[in-house]
């Protein structure tokens, strides 16, 4: 997974020579429309991120977790999620920018097997370090495809790193082999913008450059993985569908809140027939 991110990311650094401004130059809907000043965005959005880190403190307190809890707190600065993430979002000064996936975790990667039975989607993935591939019990994954490109972003590279290494890896693999899987992810985007020669020297490309970079950005795959967690994982039969139909939805204004500010745009991950 980390292998095709870095192809991935490599695309957009190539043509793009890792300017976030000549990006969003061409592209401007790929502009940053979830991470803004709470009077930007829709309001819907901003009751559930603040609402959601002070009921997983909860929850922690109520099954003893406690110094989890008080971590949480401390470490997020809930009161300032907002102006954080508009921060790790904005685009990188020193570091080059991409067009980030934006949702990039293991219920948006198709997986092709080896193996007749088909897709085991169930997956259970081991990290096989020395090798280009991941195995499972049921076989080798022979190719992956990124699905659900409608969060797309400019930013770090990072963006979508952490969010996948937080969201999609066991702990006991990311625990014990984080490294290892960064640099799965440098050598590979190294290795596929080397023959571009980037004509810009701003950006820092070196392995020691990209570990800063993963300092400085990772928090935004780790919050979504703490905000999101509780949704996730909670069983479908308690999910009150029926409590929806009479929510009012015109409180988000469509054309207001629109990351393409055009109503007729929305739910289109880019204006019709312009490519990437």
């Amino acid at each position: 997974m980390e292998q095709e991110t870095a192809k991935f990311h490599a695309l957009s650094y190539k043509k793009w020579n890792g300017e976030g401004t000549a990006i969003l130059n061409e592209f401007p809907f790929l502009k940053e429309g979830q991470w803004l000043n709470k009077n930007e965005i829709c309001p819907i959005w901003v009751k559930f991120v603040t609402n959601s880190f002070p009921e997983i403190v909860r929850l922690l307190e109520q099954k003893g977790f406690l110094e989890e809890s008080q971590r949480i707190q401390t470490e997020f600065e809930i009161d300032k999620i907002f102006e954080r993430m508009e921060r790790l979002t904005a685009i990188p000064t020193k570091y080059p920018s991409v067009i980030n996936h934006g949702d990039l975790w293991t219920n948006n990667i198709l997986f092709k097997y080896d193996t007749k039975g088909g897709l085991n989607f169930n997956l259970k993935l081991k990290l096989v370090v020395s090798i280009n591939y991941l195995t499972n019990s049921q076989g080798t994954i022979q190719e992956l495809k990124f699905v659900d490109f409608q969060a797309s972003r400019v930013g770090s590279r990072i963006l979508d790193l952490s969010y996948l290494l937080f969201t999609s890896v066991q702990n006991d693999v990311l625990n014990g082999h984080l490294l290892d899987l960064l640099k799965i992810y440098f050598h590979t985007f190294e290795e596929h913008v080397a023959a571009s020669k980037p004509t810009f020297k701003d950006h820092a490309l070196s392995w020691e450059d990209f570990m800063e970079e993963w300092e400085e950005f990772k928090n935004f795959g780790l919050t979504l993985t703490v905000m999101f967690a509780p949704p996730s994982k909670v069983e479908s039969k308690l999910i009150q569908i029926k409590s929806l139909q009479n929510f009012d939805f015109s409180v988000c204004n469509r054309r207001k809140h629109s990351r393409y500010g055009d109503a007729q745009n929305v739910g289109h991950p880019r204006p019709k027939g312009q490519k990437f």
